[in-house]
């Protein structure tokens, strides 16, 4: 029932955008697939749900407009994902309360153990730095 509210209270703010802004359906599922993920995990409540269906959406977003200025500097567009990952982690922080925000911090520690394992898997394989950042960068 909870979920049935949550997707309601959604969907009527993604009914909201206009039309230029508009996501496909594709992406709106993504978005939504991920926030009931984290809402699971953080146990959000609906003020708290909202809000991370709106953090992962400007994600989104700016990830489709980074990707699409990436052909030319690829110093550039490495510094953009990383400054997107930050951003969008230091807005899902600054939401949570402090239950929330110690898993969110244990799961941020995990993540850091998984990219130094693939760090050192990706260095023995004898990538360069830049491509090891990039591909750490999908680790999640």
């Amino acid at each position: 029932m909870k979920q049935f509210f949550l997707s309601l209270l959604l969907l009527g703010f993604v009914g909201t955008l206009s039309a230029q802004q508009r996501l496909s359906a594709d992406q709106q599922q993504e978005i939504q697939s991920l926030t009931d993920e984290l809402a699971d995990r953080y146990e959000l409540d609906v003020r708290q749900t909202t809000k991370m269906y709106q953090i992962q959406e400007r994600k989104l977003r700016s990830l489709a407009e980074i990707e699409a200025k990436h052909a030319g500097d690829a110093d550039l567009y490495l510094r953009k994902l990383q400054a997107l990952e930050t951003g969008t982690d230091g807005s899902i922080s600054i939401m949570l309360n402090e239950r929330q925000r110690k898993v969110f911090q244990k799961d941020q520690s995990e993540r850091r153990l998984r990219r130094a394992v693939r760090a050192k898997e990706l260095t023995n394989a004898g990538m360069t730095p830049d491509e090891i950042q990039l591909e750490l960068l999908k680790v999640e």
